[in-house]
Order: C-alpha cells, then sequence, then structure tokens
C-alpha cells in the first residue's frame, strides 16, 4: 500500500490576540468550533456586543453633538444678554452723566447766588463796621469833649471868667 503523502504540521494556533472579529480577544483552539452550536450562539453574542458597543458610540455622539449644540445656543443667549446688560449700562451710564451735569450746573447756579448773597453780607457788614466804627469814633471825640470840658470846668471853677461864658 501507498503510504499518504507527509502532511504539513499545522500551524500553531494563537491563545490570544486579535481575534475573529478584529478586536483582542481569545481564540478557541477547537477546530471543530466552526461547526458546533456553541459556536453559532458565540459568534450571535458577539455581534450582539458590537452592535451595542456601536450603538452606544452613536448614541455617545449624537450626545455629544447636541450638548456642542446646546452650548453653542446656550453661549450665544449669553453673549446677547451680556450685550444686552452692556447696551443698558451704556444708556443708564449716559443718563447719569447727563443728571451729573444737569446737578452740577444747579449746584453752580447755587453757590453763585448763595455767593452774591454772602458778598452783599460781607459789603454790608463793611460798610457797617465802618459806620460803626466812625459812630465810635464819634462818640469817643464826644466823651473826650465832654471830659475835657469838665477837667476844664474844675480846673478853671474859681475863676471868674467860667462864670461868665455860663451867661452867655
Amino acid at each position: 500500500m501507498l503510504e499518504p503523502p507527509p502532511q504539513a504540521p499545522r500551524q500553531r494556533i494563537p491563545k490570544d490576540g486579535a481575534g475573529p472579529r478584529g478586536r483582542p480577544d481569545c481564540y478557541y483552539t477547537s477546530r471543530v468550533l466552526n461547526s458546533t452550536f456553541r459556536y453559532v450562539k458565540f459568534v450571535k453574542k458577539l455581534r450582539a456586543l458590537e452592535d451595542e458597543q456601536r450603538k452606544g458610540d452613536e448614541n455617545k455622539l449624537k450626545e455629544l453633538k447636541d450638548k456642542q449644540y446646546s452650548d453653542f445656543f446656550i453661549r450665544c443667549d449669553r453673549r446677547s444678554l451680556i450685550n444686552d446688560v452692556a447696551r443698558r449700562v451704556d444708556l443708564c451710564m449716559q443718563s447719569y452723566q447727563q443728571d451729573l451735569k444737569e446737578k452740577r450746573k444747579r449746584l453752580a447756579d447755587l453757590l453763585s447766588v448763595e455767593e452774591e448773597a454772602n458778598i452783599r453780607k460781607v459789603v454790608e457788614q463793611a460798610q457797617a463796621g465802618t459806620d460803626a466804627l466812625w459812630q465810635d469814633k464819634k462818640d469817643r471825640l464826644a466823651y473826650l469833649l465832654a471830659k475835657r470840658q469838665k477837667e476844664h470846668e474844675e480846673r478853671y471853677k474859681d475863676t471868674p471868667l467860667l462864670v461868665i461864658n455860663n451867661y452867655k
């Protein structure tokens, strides 16, 4: 009988590494695995896991896009709110500056009127003071004249000239 030709040695099957679906997975070393019910079940489970992961990735991507969109619109809303607030602040500052100008003008007018009144008072006091000074000088002069007259009368009361003066 003829001997069968020598067969090439079989390749060693790795125990781990990239699996049949391209992901790191564990190889089964059984050669009959392809034809078993367990293998079909295993492949279905793998495909279901892959589908779940793919759907999860898609959902995550959708959620990320939705979050980016909502963040963008929230930012836009925030920007418009900030711009509105800035515009209102500018308008308020303008009206505040106008009010300040009006109040300063009013205050300057009031101060000028008060200053005029004070100047009038000072002038009147100065005039009254000069009048009072003049009156004080006249009173002092009259007092001194009266005193001198009295001293003169007392000094010369014994002389007959004084008597003659009194009879005039």
